[in-house]
């Protein structure tokens, strides 16, 4: 089992028979072969908490509003996480940018300090687990964040399984999801976002779903064994370029679209 190495510095992964879709109808994605190498993430043994330089900006006040008929992942007031305090808010619209994706790994990095606080029987966590999200841009359907927990993620024979504690840090992502822009964000935080050169799968505009929050916490804890791995030595085979998930609801594997790809 590969022991994931958190004191390197990070770089993004992912910078640049017909059945009915699971979700709504898209643009297919080319189909992958080779059988997947089940790999699962060792987390830190518990610590005590330790404290932390608060990075809130000044819209962290805000909530989420209530559901409405908008297709932005928007869902019912709830109790900001105490958690969430410690990160600035972000763009809630695409491009997913760097200033993302460094947000949601420090989560993670969180996570695997103090899982303890990352329970999905603490209070706090039940809560956030039990907000309802649209899954991608144009779709109406609405799910609990639990709803998705044991879905299954597959790239470069690499699998990962979203457990309810990496459901938990995506719930706190989500409510970073507030500002307007890169505008709003420069306004709230005295900075500018850092773009990055990541593969972007929706349009500039639409809105960052849950969808996409699952779908780079791949690169987040998938990442680390796939660059362990690259640094003993052992060849990925990046040329197999295609997420894609397992839902335990449903047989077969789908792409990020909701779009059948095999069994």
């Amino acid at each position: 089992m590969t022991t994931l190495n958190v004191n390197k510095e990070r770089r993004p992964l992912f910078e640049q028979k017909a059945r009915m879709p699971l979700f709504e109808q898209q643009k297919p994605i080319g189909s992958v072969a080779a059988p997947p190498v089940q790999l699962i993430a060792k987390h830190a043994p518990q610590q005590a908490p330790q404290p932390e330089v608060q990075h809130s900006g000044g819209l962290f006040g805000r909530l989420w509003t209530a559901m409405g008929s908008s297709t932005e992942p928007v869902a019912p007031q709830v109790p900001l996480h105490p958690l969430a305090l410690r990160y600035n808010n972000l763009p809630k619209i695409a491009p997913w940018t760097k200033t993302h994706w460094d947000t949601l790994d420090r989560i993670y990095q969180r996570y695997k300090r103090h899982p303890e606080q990352f329970s999905p029987q603490d209070p706090p966590n039940k809560t956030l687990l039990a907000q309802k999200y649209q899954w991608q841009p144009g779709s109406s359907k609405t799910e609990s964040v639990s709803y998705y927990t044991n879905v299954k993620m597959q790239n470069w024979n690499y699998t990962v399984k979203i457990t309810s504690e990496l459901l938990v840090c995506c719930a706190i992502f989500m409510q970073l999801l507030t500002l307007k822009d890169a505008a709003e964000y420069r306004r709230a935080t005295g900075k500018d976002i850092v773009r990055g050169n990541f593969m972007q799968k929706d349009r500039t505009g639409d809105p960052i779903t849950l969808r996409d929050v699952i779908a780079r916490m791949f690169g987040v804890v998938g990442g680390e064994m796939i660059r362990a791995d690259e640094k003993r030595g052992i060849c990925v085979r990046r040329d197999l370029d295609q997420l894609k998930f397992s839902y335990p609801w449903v047989p077969g594997w789908w792409d990020e679209m909701g779009r059948y790809l095999h069994d």
